[in-house]
């Protein structure tokens, strides 16, 4: 069990391996329990050693092994596949996402773990991942649920620009602190739920509407299309 401590405590239960079975917490805000369940999905994996009878575990020799899984992680479940060698001082295992998350889009996802043989943990993590918006991917349509309004010009003939996010992300184990006050920890108003990020709503923000309408009056600027003769 490993514990972020602060106002509202954050807790969840990982197997040695690396699995993520729930996690414990108060009520709280979706985008900070979402941020939460980003960090501890950094630890999530299903590291299998290559001597364990997993089904579909291929040994290459030479300390080298690889699998695949079917897991679920902070962002829902998912296909990955594994490579694992053996290190001078422990395990290294890399992870790549086999599935898409988001229809239609392009992803990479790759995180390698570090298992130090001594330590008995992951004492490093690297992440990286990148998405691409499907603008060009086949069957997706820009113009679902958009109103069936007949183009007047040649918008709807240009191309939609491309978004791709690239992200990288870096976890280090720098040392372990004893935790004196274990048996206070809550026990009330305490839910759990997986690490999945299933439920997430934003909160709409607070806007002054009459100020934003004088901002909006006062910077206005019509424009008006007329013959080069004029009217």
């Amino acid at each position: 069990m490993f514990f972020f401590f602060s106002t509202y405590r954050f807790s969840f239960q990982i197997k040695p391996n690396g699995e993520i079975l729930k996690v414990y917490h108060p009520p709280e805000d979706d985008d900070v329990l979402a941020t939460k369940k980003g960090l501890a999905g950094m630890l999530a994996a299903k590291m299998h050693d290559k001597e364990e009878l997993h089904p579909g575990l291929v040994n290459e020799g030479n300390g080298q092994w690889k699998y695949q899984t079917e897991e679920i992680g902070n962002e829902g479940p998912h296909s990955a596949r594994y490579t694992a060698k053996d290190t001078e001082t422990g395990t290294e295992f890399k992870k790549v996402r086999t599935s898409n998350i988001i229809e239609h889009s392009k992803e990479f996802f790759e995180k390698t773990l570090f298992y130090q043989k001594k330590l008995g943990i992951i004492h490093k993590v690297l992440i990286e991942d990148s998405f691409t918006a499907m603008t060009g991917a086949r069957g997706f349509d820009p113009h679902k649920n958009m109103r069936k309004v007949k183009a007047v010009n040649q918008f709807s003939n240009m191309e939609y620009p491309e978004m791709t996010v690239l992200s990288k992300g870096e976890l280090i184990f720098l040392t372990k602190q004893p935790v004196k006050n274990i048996l206070e920890k809550p026990t009330g108003s305490i839910l759990n739920s997986s690490i999945h990020v299933s439920k997430y709503e934003r909160k709409k923000p607070k806007v002054d509407v009459d100020k934003k309408m004088k901002e909006i009056e006062s910077n206005i600027t019509c424009i008006k299309n007329e013959p080069k003769k004029g009217m």
